[in-house]
């Protein structure tokens, strides 16, 4: 049997097996990620364990680190006496960073940033928008506000001994040596999740996209395994067309995770994927897999648990559940908590799953029928402050009024409001372009070079957000408008656009002197029509006036809102 070893090691709780191997691995885990910074510190964290790796390691050292939405650790293997060197310049570092080589480091993970943003990641932020684990999804924007300063305060808060958990594939050598100041286990906060109508369906762009809430255990990660398996089977076993399923279980607080299983989808699919993997979905829930299916599910991690190479696995799991603040389980209680699931079990988490649905398709599928698309809020109303014009007006109608409180993208009937008070920060990028992110994931993007009056927007902007959530940017790749559309061009496009009150005004003047024209020259009933056409006309003027509210998402005519953004 693997016997699970518990002990203390300069204050830090530690748990360990004997692997019997003559190195040794270490990981040291802090009770904190992504998912507890602000937008306004996002990245904060992952600058921190960038800045301590950077130069160690190297021959037989090894040595990475991570951030994920609830924990940071340091992973380490290699020569018991390098490694325990290693653990004691690390924490020493973290009880009193260096951070003379900061901009270089915020340089390095601005370019990570443009590597990462897969399914799985933009499942976080359709779920959770820009707040807790959604932030993980953001790429960082707060690094150009990170300082010395705010980082060792960051630092002291989290890198404690209280805050931390050992783990060792090994016994602690007698001179290992953990340079934390004391402090408490930070509780990790609720995921509160969007206020959306679920199920409900999005466009993503990698394939199918199935995800799920479940609470947190060995039920939701056998499910998240399950439904990989009927994924690859319908659609890469039997239809071949997929060629890698994937699946993903991450904590999101200390009571739920969240699953996300998804695949490539050739095109041939597309007809009946969004019904067939909602049939596969409701499946589970109501029938759950077979015995024979779920046995050899359970089998397949206990001859993973029971395996003496990855006896480590115990000790991490127990110094997760340490950090979660719940009782750890040695590895007989493991063994024993796998042989009693039951199909029921994976039922009940599946329903979960199914009551808290969100299905990414691609673009080019059919609508999802039954359940509403995830979309961003619009209104109804008046709306006042400063109106800014789109410069290819009236091709484009849809237009941005901006006061001390609100931002409003317009497009007839409706609006799109970003209240300052809910926005979690604006990007303020080096070539002037400017981009609102609510608390809920939607974004504004703003180029002024596309506004008459551009400045002045952009300012009322950066006016309107409090100063603690400007985010400093670099230059985007790509910023510049593009080419301005010929005024022909414009007013030929902007016959099928909806009409404003001022076509309507303009209408009315015309209607009316050729009306009076008609009149002086005797022609009386035929000039009458004519003032009857400009009675109504200048009716619908008014009328529209009053009402002159803009259309969000999906735009005016042919042409879709500039900036308007999704998750």
């Amino acid at each position: 049997m693997m016997t699970l070893h518990q002990t203390h090691v300069d204050g830090v709780q530690c748990f360990w097996v004997e692997s019997g191997r003559p190195t040794l691995g270490c990981w040291l885990l802090f009770r904190a990620g992504s998912a507890d910074e602000p937008l306004n510190q996002s990245g904060w964290l992952h600058l921190l364990e960038h800045s301590v790796l950077h130069g160690r390691g190297g021959g037989a050292l090894h040595v990475n680190g991570f951030v994920s939405p609830l924990i940071t650790g340091f992973e380490t293997h290699g020569p018991t006496q390098q490694v325990t060197r290693h653990l004691r310049d690390v924490t020493a570092w973290l009880a009193d960073p260096d951070l003379t080589d900061l901009d270089r480091e915020r340089a390095v993970l601005r370019a990570e940033a443009g590597m990462r943003g897969g399914p799985g990641e933009r499942a976080l932020a359709w779920r959770y928008g820009s707040r807790g684990p959604g932030v993980l999804a953001m790429g960082e924007p707060g690094l150009g506000r990170a300082t010395p300063g705010r980082l060792r305060e960051l630092a002291e808060s989290v890198f404690t001994q209280g805050n931390a958990a050992l783990v060792l594939d090994g016994p602690p050598p007698d001179d290992l040596e953990l340079s934390l100041p004391p402090g408490d286990l930070r509780p990790a906060r609720p995921a509160v999740p969007c206020e959306d109508e679920l199920p409900g369906w999005y466009v993503d762009p990698a394939g199918l996209v199935l995800s799920g809430v479940v609470p947190r255990g060995t039920p939701g990660t056998l499910l998240s395994e399950l439904l990989q398996r009927e994924v690859r089977e319908q659609f890469r076993n039997q239809d071949g067309a997929s060629y890698a399923p994937w699946s993903w279980y991450e904590a999101v607080d200390p009571d739920h995770a969240l699953v996300v299983v998804g695949a490539d989808i050739a095109r041939e699919a597309y007809p009946t994927l969004a019904k067939r993997a909602r049939k596969l979905v409701r499946w589970m829930a109501d029938d759950g897999p077979s015995a024979d299916q779920l046995r050899d599910q359970v089998e397949s991690r206990l001859q993973a648990v029971n395996d003496p190479y990855n006896a480590v696995g115990v000790a991490g799991r127990a110094a997760h559940e340490y950090l979660r603040g719940r009782p750890v389980l040695n590895h007989q209680q493991v063994v024993e908590e796998l042989e009693a699931l039951t199909t029921e079990d994976i039922r009940a988490v599946a329903s979960d799953f199914r009551r808290s649905l969100m299905l990414g398709v691609p673009g080019d599928s059919p609508v999802p029928e039954g359940i509403p698309q995830l979309a961003q809020p619009t209104s109804r109303g008046r709306v006042t402050g400063r109106r800014f014009r789109h410069r290819d007006w009236p091709a484009v109608t849809a237009y941005l009024v901006v006061d001390d409180d609100d931002a409003h993208l317009v497009a007839e009937p409706e609006y799109q409001c970003y209240h300052a008070d809910d926005v979690e920060g604006i990007h303020q990028f080096a070539d002037g372009a400017r981009h609102l992110v609510t608390s809920d994931g939607w974004g504004l993007t703003v180029q002024p070079e596309e506004w008459h009056g551009g400045d002045t927007l952009v300012a009322a902007l950066d006016a309107m957000v409090p100063e603690e959530r400007h985010l400093p940017m670099p230059a985007r790749e790509d910023s510049g408008p593009g080419p301005r559309m010929a005024l022909l061009r414009r007013w030929w496009a902007a016959r099928k656009t909806p009409k404003g009150p001022v076509t309507f005004v303009v209408g009315t003047v015309l209607l009316a002197l050729v009306g009076v024209v008609l009149v002086a020259y005797g022609r009386f009933l035929v000039g009458g029509f004519w003032l009857v056409g400009a009675g109504i006309t200048a009716k619908e003027a008014v009328d529209r006036w009053r009402r002159r509210v803009y259309r969000g998402r999906g735009g005016s005519g042919e042409h879709p809102p500039p900036g308007a953004g999704g998750r």
